[in-house]
């Protein structure tokens, strides 16, 4: 890759202003911020982010006061924070998506580094907001930079490994990092990307909890920001054509050209995809086939379920019964036979019940089966061709097809409004319904606001909010 690709992202980094960015860019960067908050609020609620925050606790160095809010950990310093944010993101399966050049969670290992690091440097909601938007659109650039060909002899890739770079973006802004520290800081993240990994089933079933590792990245990429701060000095060779960070990653190709659309009128984050219910993405037609048909039939009466679906949905969905909730999330049967059963879906998502007879039941009565022809079709478009038969005891069959899911930018994007019903279903129960609007309020007019406000509110602090008006 030639200096000047490069250079270009990193003096577009540099001179980059929050009044060049259009409105419908802003309101998409509010709309993540909104799903980013309420999945990464909630999954430090879990089991799983309980005991990581039992781990640092213990086992991390002095960190003066600790100044982040974390929830029922209390509070922690950055590193700590972010580690924990960027995890918490993901545990419920419930973030944002990106697919065409950049398949990934991109909010993940943006949305809490950046507000853990305006929090601590007291920024404002502007460059709060600032910081999300051009961390979405250079590190989805990135990504695209690096994505492998579909002839990639390795398979081992992962999403965590560059988006460690969304992390170090936003970092980066909040920090003020000039020209020279840019470049060192970028060279310091790649040093630090987490080895390439995806979460996948292993060999004796079940998933690693710790899903796309997105907590190491963040958190390498936030202190690669610090570092470059304090004059640290990176490696430069990290784009390279010959000793690059895409060789690392296990990509076959380098795109630098992607990097020369920035962002032109072509802003990525309003191509953010956004789910509606808490578990892998390759499930949601399969699921929403089942909520259509269900109020045309008693769920009592369902003798069989058949879902049909590519070979990668088979591999990966298709488990024994799981007994926690990382394993729900990627099993078809559990959620689908959970979508029967429950009232509220995705409450049943977040605190899945692995007792109840009547989804034990319906569990037992469902087949996934392979379909080659619709292999042809997910790797023509990288859709989720699925179909879904369920026959009843009177002999009756009723059939869906679906091949988009729900939230899809080919279908019909998730419109903001869903977005803040999905934030307060999600945040309401948790938090407090006043709590979660103080926080929907700071959101909706995020550039009259400190950041600490949006913190506050969603920590429950005492603190009042206390708008404070500042030109962008």
């Amino acid at each position: 890759m030639s200096a000047q690709g490069f250079t270009g992202l990193v003096d577009w980094l540099v001179t980059h202003r929050f009044d060049a960015i259009p409105d419908n860019a802003l309101k998409a960067g509010k709309q993540c911020l909104l799903d980013g908050i309420a999945c990464f609020r909630a999954g430090l609620q879990t089991a799983q982010m309980d005991a990581f925050a039992r781990v640092l606790a213990v086992n991390s160095v002095g960190q003066g006061d600790r100044p982040i809010p974390v929830g029922n950990a209390g509070r922690a310093g950055l590193f700590d924070a972010v580690t924990l944010y960027a995890n918490a993101a993901n545990i419920l399966d419930f973030d944002d998506c990106f697919r065409e050049e950049a398949p990934s969670h991109p909010g993940a290992t943006i949305i809490g580094p950046a507000l853990a690091c305006a929090h601590l440097l007291a920024r404002s909601g502007c460059e709060l907001l600032h910081a999300v938007v051009i961390a979405y659109e250079a590190s989805l650039r990135i990504g695209a930079m690096l994505c492998p060909s579909d002839a990639a002899p390795s398979k081992d890739i992962g999403y965590a490994t560059w988006q460690m770079f969304g992390a170090f973006i936003a970092a980066g802004r909040l920090f003020g990092l000039n020209r020279d520290q840019w470049l060192q800081g970028f060279g310091l993240a790649a040093q630090q990307a987490p080895l390439p990994s995806i979460v996948r089933a292993n060999p004796a079933g079940g998933y690693t909890w710790l899903k796309n590792g997105y907590g190491a990245a963040a958190a390498a990429g936030v202190q690669s920001a610090c570092l470059a701060k304090e004059g640290f000095i990176g490696d430069q060779h990290f784009f390279s054509r010959n000793f690059g960070f895409w060789k690392t990653y296990g990509s076959d190709r380098l795109r630098p050209e992607c990097l020369s659309t920035m962002p032109g009128d072509d802003w990525w984050i309003r191509r953010v995809e956004f789910k509606p219910w808490a578990c892998c993405r390759w499930a949601h037609p399969a699921l929403e086939a089942i909520l259509q048909m269900k109020p045309s039939f008693d769920v009592t009466q369902i003798e069989h379920i058949d879902v049909h679906s590519f070979r990668e949905f088979v591999g990966t969905l298709d488990s024994p019964f799981p007994t926690n909730l990382v394993d729900a999330q990627f099993n078809a049967r559990f959620l689908i036979a959970s979508a029967c059963v429950a009232d509220d879906f995705n409450a049943a998502l977040r605190t899945p019940d692995f007792e109840s007879a009547a989804i034990r039941a319906l569990f037992a009565k469902i087949d996934i089966h392979h379909d080659a022809a619709l292999d042809r079709q997910h790797r023509a478009d990288m859709s989720i061709p699925t179909r879904v038969a369920v026959m009843l005891k009177d002999g009756s069959t009723q059939e869906r097809v679906l091949t988009e899911p729900r939230g899809s930018q080919r279908r019909e994007p998730t419109t903001f409004d869903d977005t803040v019903s999905k934030y307060r279903s999600t945040l309401a129960p948790l938090i407090g319904l006043a709590a979660a609007e103080r926080a929907l309020a700071v959101v909706m007019q995020l550039e009259t606001y400190p950041a600490r406000d949006l913190m506050n509110a969603l920590f429950a602090s005492p603190e009042t909010l206390t708008p404070e008006r500042r030109p962008c």
